[in-house]
């Protein structure tokens, strides 16, 4: 079969006092979500852990694909939100007792939740994977992320692209790569950002080329209280974009409990 459910049902992600991020799945499966220099992990835990705040909840999926037409053949997990599905890409699966460390990778995705949910009950026959998902930043992630495996980072665009090369990647991925902006990218988390949308890496935005999607202009050279000022001219959409892009990067508190003040 191409689609492969190997686990479903609810989830939780939250922050603890000592502001550490636990995804836990079934209320029976806990991981602590790091950060990392290489790119991002998850790590098993256990349930010994206070609960500061809930950042969000809702259903989820962790699927695996062989030969699917969509979606690049991995396992992936999709944590239901706002009424869309967020897909992050673990390589390896989930971390389990025997191997408590794998990679995962929080692509910018969002995919329609009836969407997804239609397609995991009746999925598309097995297919070449050149077929996957048409929009930016869709399967083509996917693509990135399995041909860019083992690559050393921090790696300027150049080198990033001849990485794939080396790795056969087909011509898709290599244009996909072409689309990012210059400069060195730190992490893998930095390339997936980029893919499809010329996004300049965290080098390039801390000295002023700036995410030119996000609604506050130069938004990343601003203090806590600069942002918090101008969060009451943003609709609802504007402060989630502006939600995501800081839990992604910095993570301030001041900034996301005002966010949820006002939405």
């Amino acid at each position: 079969m191409p689609v492969e459910i190997k686990d479903q049902g609810q989830y939780e992600l939250f922050e603890t006092t000592k502001h550490h991020n636990i995804l836990v799945l079934n209320g029976k499966r806990w991981f602590a979500a790091v950060r990392g220099q290489q790119s991002d992990i998850l790590i098993q835990s256990d349930s010994n852990h206070q609960k500061k705040r809930t950042i969000q909840k809702g259903r989820f999926y962790a699927v695996e694909f062989r030969d699917d037409p969509k979606f690049k053949d991995m396992p992936h997990l999709f944590l239901e939100k706002d009424e869309r599905y967020q897909e992050l890409l673990i390589p390896n699966g989930l971390p389990t007792e025997q191997d408590t460390q794998k990679r995962v990778v929080w692509t910018d995705e969002r995919i329609d939740k009836g969407e997804l949910e239609a397609y995991l009950k009746e999925p598309a026959p097995a297919g070449p994977g050149e077929a996957r998902m048409e929009r930016p930043g869709g399967g083509s992630v996917a693509n990135v992320a399995h041909y860019l495996e083992g690559i050393n980072l921090p790696a300027d665009k150049d080198e990033i692209i001849r990485y794939a090369q080396r790795k056969d990647a087909p011509q898709a991925v290599i244009e996909q790569l072409k689309q990012m902006g210059q400069g060195h990218f730190e992490t893998m988390a930095d390339v997936m950002k980029g893919i499809g949308a010329g996004e300049q890496p965290a080098t390039q935005r801390q000295t002023g080329r700036r995410d030119e999607r996000l609604p506050i202009t130069g938004y990343d050279d601003l203090t806590v209280d600069e942002v918090v000022a101008q969060l009451d001219n943003l609709s609802r959409d504007e402060l989630d974009r502006i939600r995501r892009y800081e839990e992604q990067h910095k993570h301030r508190k001041t900034i996301l409990e005002a966010i949820e003040r006002k939405r």
